[in-house]
């Protein structure tokens, strides 16, 4: 119970010295890549009365979906470094100023290991989180959230079904749902790497090199989008149902979690070990 009570101050002491500034740039940063992939047509549709003709598609779930599956290297990519930006450079930073000792004794190092990667993710899943609904509110406040014409178009693509209910409030929320469990993934990759590699600037710029590895390892091998991460996450992948794939990709992305978590752990104690 005490391991616990010290578990949970540190992670409370970890998100107090979050640099908050640089968490609302980076939600800001979000919302621009998202604007950035679709930025000539947001601008053509603004006072424009065609987009509200009965058989359009131009919709907020256009927008997103778009930025999202389909986006450029701001979506893709430079997201990627914003949602690391907060926090995931902090081991880095402490260790350079020498405080690591100092943090470690007054909890114990596997505290202090298992905060510094879960407030990584939970930082990281929150910039992607409110970054991704700040976007979806600011086109709400003109375009509808989606459109009949849009929810034929995407028949057939995972879960095209949840636009039905609820005006596509359902299909809202499972996307949020994934931008923060993209968050989550790209953050934590950033803390788990700064341990091999205790650069800030490694540790921020190094998701997006994971994002495109990613990428481009799910081409080479022409995997099937249900087997790729990237797919799953901007929801243009399957397994079997929605509800499977919803689960599994949470699932995978808690093992990705609890694996950097570990890899992060013993490759710090080997530098506590050696003095490096």
């Amino acid at each position: 119970m005490e391991g616990n009570g010290k578990h949970r101050s540190l992670m409370l002491i970890e998100l107090k010295q979050t640099e908050w500034l640089q968490f609302l740039l980076a939600i800001l940063g979000v919302v621009t890549c998202l604007c950035f992939d679709s930025l000539e047509t947001l601008k053509m549709t603004i006072n424009n009365p065609l987009i509200f003709q009965e058989n359009s598609v131009i919709c907020v779930q256009y927008f997103y979906f778009n930025a999202v599956s389909f986006g450029g290297v701001f979506s893709n990519y430079f997201m990627a470094i914003f949602a690391a930006l907060p926090f995931a450079a902090s081991y880095s930073i402490e260790q350079q100023y020498g405080v690591l000792n100092y943090k470690i004794a007054r909890s114990s190092k596997k505290s202090y290991f298992a905060s510094k990667i879960i407030v990584a993710a939970l930082i990281g899943g929150a910039v992607v989180f409110i970054g991704s609904i700040v976007f979806i509110l600011i086109l709400s406040t003109y375009l509808p959230l989606t459109t009949p014409a849009k929810i034929y178009e995407m028949t057939g693509l995972p879960y095209s079904n949840a636009l039905t209910v609820g005006n596509g409030l359902s299909y809202f929320a499972i996307v949020l749902y994934l931008a923060f469990l993209t968050g989550v993934l790209w953050s934590s990759v950033g803390m788990c790497i700064s341990a091999f590699l205790p650069n800030p600037y490694v540790a921020i710029c190094s998701p997006m090199i994971f994002q495109f590895l990613l990428v481009e390892l799910g081409r080479l091998l022409r995997l099937p989008n249900g087997l790729r991460m990237d797919m799953l996450l901007c929801a243009r992948g399957t397994i079997y149902s929605d509800t499977i794939t919803l689960i599994a990709t949470t699932v995978l992305i808690v093992l990705l979690l609890y694996g950097f978590y570990r890899l992060f752990s013993k490759r710090c104690e080997r530098r506590l070990e050696n003095a490096e």
